[in-house]
């Protein structure tokens, strides 16, 4: 009898505890997920749909002290291929500028597109990579928002992922390998800007070589 007692009374206190112990796992699966998110959103080339907007706000420029504000739009769209994911990567700026060179003057629309594909392993060691091309697309709406030019060449991406921190670098390099002119940009009916009666695509020249490292450090603290 005393057996069975003792059986009742520590299968009561089983049932009674149950809950708690169920709830603490239940938190820590909850802070395991939280954890793991966390460190795919901050990783460039993990297998996760994700559309960040990051907003650049340029103050003061030129004489005038004039504004530049860039909002880009930054969607990432992974597909995986056997052993591998190839991560789509394109930042579409929105750009609101004023005129640097008069005290008035604004200009607002799209800039040139910038499309970058990753291809990086399913199953990533230590080190994180991914490398692909990246493409540069001539979408502005007017000529003092864009380059008028396509653009390609090679990009590379690479970052670790220690206890508690995301550490890397992306870099890339885009030439133009086609696009208008000055005089045939005036052909596509483009607002046009004009500096001392030169266009001012003149001013950028006429190809475009253009060099980007972005480096990115984040620290996570415990309990968010």
């Amino acid at each position: 009898m005393k057996h069975v007692r003792a059986i009742c009374s520590l299968l009561m206190l089983y049932l009674a505890t149950l809950p708690c112990v169920l709830a603490q796992q239940a938190q820590q699966g909850a802070a395991d997920d939280t954890d793991t998110l966390v460190k795919q959103i901050q990783n460039p080339v993990a297998s996760l749909i994700s559309v960040p907007f990051q907003n650049n706000l340029n103050y003061p420029i030129g004489s005038f002290t004039r504004y530049q504000d860039v909002l880009n739009i930054q969607p990432v769209i992974p597909m995986g291929i056997g052993q591998w994911n190839l991560i789509t990567r394109a930042i579409l700026p929105v750009i609101n500028r004023q005129d640097p060179l008069s005290a008035g003057g604004t200009r607002a629309g799209l800039g040139d597109l910038n499309v970058t594909f990753f291809l990086s392993p399913a199953k990533p060691g230590r080190i994180i990579w991914g490398v692909g091309p990246a493409l540069l697309v001539p979408t502005a709406t007017a000529s003092v928002l864009g380059t008028d030019k396509w653009g390609a060449g090679p990009s590379v991406v690479a970052l670790v992922q220690p206890e508690g921190w995301t550490i890397g670098a992306l870099a890339n390099n885009i030439w133009s390998f086609a696009g208008g002119s000055h005089t045939q940009a005036n052909l596509t009916g483009l607002p046009q800007r004009f500096v001392n009666g030169t266009d001012e695509f003149i001013d950028r020249g006429t190809q475009v070589n253009s060099f980007l490292l972005q480096y990115f450090v984040n620290r996570n603290f415990e309990k968010g």
